[in-house]
């Protein structure tokens, strides 16, 4: 990125609008509302807008000067019947060379469409669709539940399962699920992502990174985030087809703030819009993403505290099972987000699982927890810094985790994973092994 600053844009955004189906009519309004407020301001804003329909593209310029037509392409697809991307991916490279080249300020690239959160389902020949693993280890043919986890064990299943769930999305590790079978993988996300902030922008990350789309504030994306953008934006739950107000974000981006402040405004203008429309179960929340990594290692803290429970008591069956009662009780007080119930709110999980141990006879395992669980909720605080939801989501403080009842699905394999331990604590903890027969001996007071 040249680094004169003389005739720098205040703002800088590439906006991504996935234009199919019940989509297009939003990706319209967005672009009448993009262009009435450009025109509204004496900022110097500019705003890219990639437009992806089945078979083409459109890429738009908008300023205070209007909108200009910059480039239109035909996307080709090199496999039929397979999730090949090579042509959108090519697409997004160039629209982010156009719309980071020149010099700016500050930076915010935006993912509009379809959104599913950190799985990734796979195409369904015969259904025609996208669909996901069951959590409850139920085939789609309807065959016996398998697996013995805690939960199941205790009375808990899913309320439904995810496989007819998704016929298309955006998502962490698949991108763009569209019916004609396109993707685009995690590793095309990142690398698009490291290509603006290290090639385009000098190694400077992106200032905020949103997603105008469902379940993708989570805090496994938001650790991939971490590397490469300053503030995330997303909705832990669904969002309305008609997405964002981008009217009003050109205002706030007009309004000269800092990033963190533009960020939590936006926030509230969602918030304001969602009110208007009589809304009541929606969510959005902005992460500071530097503080992803103290949330991760307090999540390791808590991982080791409910082990060195576990092992205190594996001579004692009756005082194991009510660990893993608890542990049974806090995940089911967590929550999961309409369809996606494999994705529990973070915060509520901690606040949940003091709850419950607070039950239990304190002793030095108990009180370590304890402690792990409240650095978690101090360090999850630091990383929320705005979170607007509806009535019915009141319990959703702003990033999720994916928690499932019995069954790991074969796509969790993530940079946080990796580098972390709740993938080894959802193995430990779904495991058949980890379920004693129940008890009546109880260790509640």
């Amino acid at each position: 990125m040249c680094s004169s600053a003389a005739f720098a844009a205040d703002w800088s955004v590439y906006l991504i609008m996935q234009s199919q189906g019940a989509l297009v009519e939003g990706v319209q309004r967005a672009v009448q509302d993009l262009q009435g407020a450009c025109a509204g301001t004496s900022r110097n804003l500019r705003i890219c807008v990639e437009i992806l329909a089945s078979d083409q593209s459109e890429r738009l310029l908008i300023d205070h000067s209007g909108v200009r037509v910059i480039h239109r392409r035909v996307i080709h697809r090199k496999v039929i019947h397979r999730s090949d991307s090579t042509d959108i991916i090519e697409i997004l490279q160039d629209g982010c060379r156009f719309a980071f080249e020149q010099p700016a300020e500050r930076t915010m690239l935006i993912f509009s469409g379809h959104g599913s959160g950190i799985l990734e389902p796979s195409w369904d020949g015969t259904m025609k669709r996208w669909v996901y693993e069951p959590d409850r280890g139920i085939s789609p043919r309807g065959d016996s539940p398998r697996g013995n986890s805690p939960f199941t064990r205790f009375g808990m299943q899913a309320t439904q399962s995810l496989y007819d769930q998704v016929a298309h999305a955006w998502g962490r590790k698949s991108l763009f699920l569209s019916p004609d079978e396109t993707r685009v993988t995690e590793r095309d996300l990142m690398h698009l992502m490291k290509f603006v902030s290290t090639d385009l922008l000098g190694g400077k990350k992106i200032d905020i990174v949103g997603f105008d789309a469902c379940h993708m504030a989570m805090l496994e994306i938001a650790y991939d985030l971490r590397t490469v953008a300053r503030y995330s934006i997303a909705s832990q739950d669904y969002e309305e087809k008609d997405g964002w107000d981008y009217g009003a974000l050109v205002k706030v981006l007009a309004s000269e703030q800092g990033v963190a402040t533009t960020a939590q405004q936006i926030v509230a203008t969602y918030d304001a819009q969602q009110c208007i429309r009589g809304q009541s179960s929606y969510s959005l929340s902005a992460l500071d993403l530097s503080c992803v990594e103290r949330v991760a290692a307090a999540l390791d803290l808590i991982v080791d505290g409910i082990e060195k429970v576990l092992r205190a008591e594996q001579g004692a069956p009756y005082l194991l099972q009510r660990m893993l009662e608890a542990l049974c009780r806090a995940r089911q007080a967590s929550a999961g987000f309409n369809a996606i119930d494999k994705y529990v709110d973070l915060h509520a999980f901690f606040i949940a699982l003091v709850a419950q141990i607070n039950l239990l006879q304190a002793d030095y395992e108990i009180d370590y927890l304890k402690m792990a669980l409240l650095e978690g909720i101090n360090r999850f605080n630091e990383l929320v810094i705005a979170n607007g939801v509806g009535n019915e989501c009141s319990w959703a403080n702003g990033c999720s985790i994916y928690f499932p009842l019995a069954h790991i699905d074969s796509s969790y394999n993530n940079a946080f994973m990796q580098d972390h331990r709740w993938g080894d604590f959802l193995s430990q903890l779904l495991s058949p092994a980890a379920t004693p027969q129940p008890e009546q001996n109880r260790r509640y007071e």
